[in-house]
């Protein structure tokens, strides 16, 4: 009795610390993340009566159509096709030249992509690139310039936002709510003031700062007279 005890609770521990190891397996094995994939809007009813033809998708109401670019080539076969409003996805697979020639003809679309490195954007000249400017300063104020991190920000209508934060090393960020992110140029004068006079007055107690705001520049032409012996 005792040995078949002792045989059970080394088969119960031995099971439990394969579970504890496979749970430690599976969690290791898969790392969650984004990638930025562009994609097509495609409204025409012709081309979308043509897709919906040759990829035998048995749907009949489909108002619009969504085509991934998967491999980053620009649309050809092996993209996603998403139909709307049923949201489901198909392969875009041995299509008929007659498909392949509508898909040849789509724009290459004309956002801006820039890349380099974060301490290397520097003197903005465009919006895109003040944008760009701006979140590069903010970066290196809060995060690091050489370490992973991936941002994606998306504004709708009426200012609804959705921002999402991934591959990021949270060692590496940093707490300070006291750094000047986005303060004015006000706001900043303001608190140098308060520095200098915090460590002004520990030598000088009874020394009051003196604040002068120019509101107005005049420029007045003085005319002195020449001399009265002066010919």
């Amino acid at each position: 009795m005792l040995r078949r005890r002792l045989i059970q609770g080394i088969i119960f521990f031995a099971t439990f610390e394969f579970l504890i190891v496979l749970v430690a397996w599976s969690q290791s094995s898969y790392t969650w993340d984004k990638e930025l994939v562009r994609k097509v809007t495609i409204t025409d009813k012709k081309v979308i009566d043509q897709l919906v033809l040759d990829l035998f998708i048995p749907e009949s109401d489909v108002e619009h159509i969504e085509i991934f670019d998967v491999d980053a080539n620009g649309v050809t076969e092996g993209d996603l096709l998403r139909a709307h409003p049923s949201r489901n996805v198909y392969s875009l697979m041995m299509l008929s030249q007659e498909s392949r020639n509508i898909i040849a003809k789509i724009p290459i679309p004309e956002n801006t992509e820039e890349t380099g490195y974060i301490v290397n954007i520097n003197n903005p000249e465009t919006p895109e690139q003040r944008i760009l400017f701006i979140l590069a300063q903010t970066i290196k104020a809060l995060y690091s310039t050489d370490k992973p991190l991936k941002l994606y920000f998306e504004q709708y209508e009426k200012g609804m936002f959705r921002f999402e934060f991934y591959g990021f090393s949270r060692a590496d960020l940093k707490d300070d709510p006291n750094l000047a992110i986005g303060k004015t140029q006000g706001q900043a004068v303001s608190d140098l003031l308060k520095l200098l006079y915090k460590e002004f007055n520990q030598d000088f107690p009874t020394w009051q700062p003196t604040v002068i705001h120019l509101m107005k520049i005049e420029r007045d032409t003085l005319i002195v007279p020449e001399p009265s012996g002066k010919k």
